[in-house]
């Protein structure tokens, strides 16, 4: 599989069929590994490894393990992603930080042209429109901008902010798209302020799987992005998911090898599915990720690294930069295939790669199901440098 799909005569078409197939072995693998026993006890699905707590840094290494508990890596992934929902909706979360840009409190201005789509054009705060009727497009187009969500109600609008060095406060905002970023910056030096809950995800359409997609992630960060917790008496969380059957966008991200992401306060939690939950998507490459404070928990599905590089697919590589967690950090990662921090998983003969790895945070839990918790995914000898 691996040779016919590097064939350059192969079609996207061509290529996603052989990704099908792929799927289909590793579920017949992940089958085989869930059954195979001896006197009752599963042998091949990971229940009697351990779980690594790593921390490291320029001064000292240490490591400790943790039995797993007996259930298999499928049914943890499963908790796990119950888990991190739920945090969604906590009250009570201790707050990590605040930004420190002033938030506007007057009304914004904006236009509305023939097809209902909304340029932001001032400074200010911004309420989506309750209906949900046709998706549109909602231009920032300014430097200052507090979007209000509805409550628990999603919609399908896009946000572009347009603008670099543009501080962004989402407020309850809840997006679903498919065919779209939910949220999508421009140029570097931007800054996205967290406040209540927000909610991105995708819509599981036709067009973002199987490695056929035109945008990279539902948070594309653009150039350069930095995330703030958005108050001083609240915790901000935002819940990014792209991890719907066969999608192949990262959650957080994008695939541009230039840009950068940096998390410095807030909840932040990510899932994947081929693509990275922060990273890369499952067809390119991404910058510098550095995560100094905040919560941050990333869970992927089906060979992507949590935090780093996409799985790759046909012909196309997938790399991440240097990654970093500093001190004031609490990061965990749950991956099937990838590697918790660093590489994506082969699809087609093809590596991922990532660059250095440093973690200075004691707060640290990464477990990955045939990949290594820090460093490489399934089939690779490390790669990154750590």
């Amino acid at each position: 599989m691996a040779i016919n799909a590097a064939n350059d005569h192969n079609t996207d078409a061509d290529r996603a069929t052989l990704q099908k197939e792929f799927s289909q072995r590793m579920e017949q693998i992940d089958d085989i590994a869930a059954t195979t026993n001896y006197n009752g006890k599963i042998l091949l699905d990971g229940r009697y490894g351990t779980l690594h707590t790593i921390a490291t840094s320029s001064t000292s290494s240490s490591s400790s393990a943790t039995p797993m508990p007996d259930k298999s890596p499928s049914v943890i992934l499963a908790e796990q992603e119950k888990c991190f929902y739920d945090m969604t909706r906590k009250d009570d979360l201790a707050v990590t930080g605040s930004s420190p840009y002033t938030m506007p409190t007057h009304a914004a201005t904006y236009t509305t042209d023939s097809t209902g789509n909304i340029t932001i054009t001032s400074s200010g705060v911004f309420t989506l429109p309750t209906s949900k009727g046709t998706a549109i497009t909602i231009t920032v187009d300014a430097s200052d901008v507090v979007i209000k969500g509805t409550g628990d109600k999603e919609s399908e609008e896009e946000i572009v902010v347009t603008r670099p060095n543009a501080h962004l406060w989402i407020d309850d905002v809840r997006l679903n798209n498919g065919n779209h970023p939910c949220i999508k910056f421009t140029g570097s030096g931007n800054a996205l302020m967290l406040l209540g809950r927000n909610l991105l995800s995708d819509a599981s359409t036709k067009e973002t799987k199987a490695g056929s997609f035109s945008f990279p992630a539902l948070l594309d960060v653009g150039e350069g992005l930095t995330i703030y917790n958005g108050s001083s008496t609240q915790e901000g969380i935002l819940y990014a998911t792209a991890s719907s059957d066969l999608m192949a966008i990262a959650a957080i991200g994008g695939d541009n090898a230039s840009a950068h992401l940096t998390i410095e306060s807030g909840t932040v939690i990510a899932q994947g599915y081929y693509g990275a939950a922060i990273g890369s998507s499952q067809k390119g490459s991404f910058g510098d990720i550095a995560i100094n404070g905040g919560r941050v928990y990333a869970l992927t599905k089906a060979g992507a690294a949590a935090i780093g590089a996409g799985s790759t697919v046909g012909s196309n590589t997938t790399s991440a930069g240097n990654i970093s967690i500093g001190k004031n950090a609490i990061v965990e990662t749950f991956t099937h295939g990838g590697a918790g921090i660093g590489t994506g998983a082969n699809s087609y003969g093809v590596e991922s790669s990532a660059k250095s790895i440093t973690i200075d945070s004691t707060n640290v839990r990464f477990f990955s199901c045939y990949g290594e918790a820090i460093g490489s995914a399934m089939g690779y000898p490390s790669s990154p440098h750590m």
